[in-house]
């Protein structure tokens, strides 16, 4: 097993919206049910390489050019 540290720093431009609150009352009922089943730190880890690879390809469809 290797380690690594990762650094995560986020500037989004969000919405107060019906289904963002939805959303994450969903997402933390997930995480909720996670915690009681692994450590807290790999649900930590396993969400912030979530957060990674999510804007990494919201970056890329941004960079497609439609015609």
């Amino acid at each position: 097993m290797s380690e690594f540290i990762i650094n995560l720093t986020l500037d989004l431009h969000c919405a107060d919206s019906d289904d963002a609150d939805h959303e994450l009352n969903e997402l933390c009922d997930y995480i909720t049910d996670r915690l009681t089943i692994v450590p807290a730190q790999t649900v930590l880890q396993s969400l912030a390489e979530a957060l990674i690879e999510l804007h990494e390809q919201v970056l890329e469809e941004a960079g497609k050019t439609v015609h």
